[in-house]
């Protein structure tokens, strides 16, 4: 069932009873709507009952003009923000034109579509006991985070997803929330980190480095482009889908998005106040087009989180020229956990 961030309903829960007594639930949002991080704290809310007051007025309480009125009201006290803003977006837009301008290295090729339509990109889950994991990282002079970072790079290497010089470039999610009063519905920051999956399975030492390198700078250096958000309600789709597309990265690049929301509060997994035998944390897109995934050098989104005593985490993937479907994937993801020599239920 799609989400519409616009129109409603910008999330959507289902719960499915099963033949043996369990209960499988559903819990589906808009990343428009907020982030990973905001949806779990959403949860754990609710699991304890509070009622959080976010100051916006009930459905149909005001009648339409005075709605108007306090919506024309709010956009003109957020205009001398939008103007600075503005100010800003230039100032970065004539420098990305100078870094333009300069000579490239090599020409990136050129992917080319094939074929038209809707396409489903496949997803698959897997579940590795937590004690397992740590005991793995620690004997690969690693943690959680490199060896999870280890386990997508070799995985977006069986995948093709690779620079020239054979490394991986994970786009890193970090939360950026001080306290669970933060009700932004976006505190995110983005960490790029280059890693060569050939030492991974062997050790990790290099690979925990460079992500706390990348890390540390991405909490000290803020990113130019995070400041322009308050002009996205002044700009055209076309335009917007454009930022996307360089932002994600396409072409030569073939970036993972790498998301490891570590430690999750117990409660996410007591949606009905009993602890869940499984949680699967996954972000997907709805309604791609075959053309735009393909013209962007294809997909993989890593996922990953710890509870119950298992790190849960998901693969999204799609490769161009690739049989891409379930049980592929599913393959990819075996033989990436064995070359840690690990094992795990895969779904």
């Amino acid at each position: 069932m799609p989400v519409d961030p616009e129109w409603g309903p910008g999330w959507h829960i289902g719960v499915l009873p099963m033949t043996d007594g369990s209960t499988a639930v559903s819990l589906v949002g808009s990343h428009h709507l907020g982030d990973g991080v905001g949806a779990l704290l959403s949860i754990v809310a609710a699991t304890m009952e509070a009622n959080r007051d976010l100051g916006y007025p009930l459905p149909r309480s005001r009648k339409r003009f005075r709605g108007a009125l306090s919506d024309l009201r709010d956009t003109a006290n957020g205009a001398p923000e939008a103007a600075r803003t503005l100010v800003r977006a230039a100032k970065l837009g004539l420098r990305s034109r100078k870094e333009a301008a300069a000579p490239a290295p090599q020409n990136p090729p050129k992917i080319r579509p094939v074929g038209g339509g809707n396409v489903v990109v496949p997803a698959i889950s897997f579940l590795v006991d937590q004690q397992d994991w740590d005991d793995r990282a620690k004997s690969l002079n690693g943690n959680s985070y490199s060896l999870f970072a280890g386990v997508a790079a070799k995985l977006a290497e069986h995948m093709g997803r690779i620079g020239p010089d054979g490394a991986v470039t994970l786009n890193v999610a970090l939360n950026d929330r001080a306290s669970l009063d933060d009700t932004r519905a976006h505190a995110m920051l983005f960490a790029p980190v280059i890693l060569d999956p050939a030492p991974v399975t062997t050790d990790l030492s290099d690979a925990r480095i460079v992500i706390r390198q990348a890390l540390k700078k991405a909490r000290e250096i803020t990113d130019e482009t995070l400041q322009l958000l308050p002009l996205v309600p002044y700009v055209p789709r076309r335009a917007l889908k454009r930022v996307v597309e360089q932002f994600l990265g396409s072409g030569a690049e073939l970036p993972v998005s790498c998301s490891n929301m570590g430690d999750l509060h117990p409660n996410v997994a007591r949606v009905d106040g009993t602890d869940a035998e499984h949680v699967l944390l996954r972000g997907v897109d709805q309604n791609v087009l075959r053309a735009d995934i393909e013209r962007a050098g294809g997909q993989l989104v890593v996922v990953a989180g710890r509870i119950g005593g298992k790190v849960s985490a998901t693969a999204v993937a799609y490769q161009v020229g690739a049989q891409n479907s379930k049980d592929r994937l599913r393959e990819l993801i075996k033989h990436a956990l064995a070359e840690f020599d690990l094992t795990g239920e895969i779904y």
